[in-house]
């Protein structure tokens, strides 16, 4: 798989609200690489890239998180 290239990745992740007393919940976040008009783009081998979404966790805190899904193109 050396030319694939990556076009989705889903994450389980344990989410903290900014609320005091919050507890700590679980939160699936399904991320695909976009610029910043929206359109998409795929991360081809050996390019490294940062997923965030800024507006879904604003006043929230990312305590950890697993990957459970990628989503590869060739």
């Amino acid at each position: 798989m050396n030319d694939a290239s990556l076009t989705r990745v889903s994450f389980s992740c344990w989410v903290l609200n900014a609320a005091r007393g919050s507890q700590p919940h679980k939160h699936d976040l399904r991320v695909i690489p976009l610029y910043a008009d929206t359109t998409s783009y795929i991360v081809t081998p050996r390019q490294r890239t940062t997923l965030y979404n800024s507006e879904l966790f604003a006043g929230r805190s990312i305590t950890s998180c697993a990957v459970k899904e990628v989503s590869w193109q060739q």
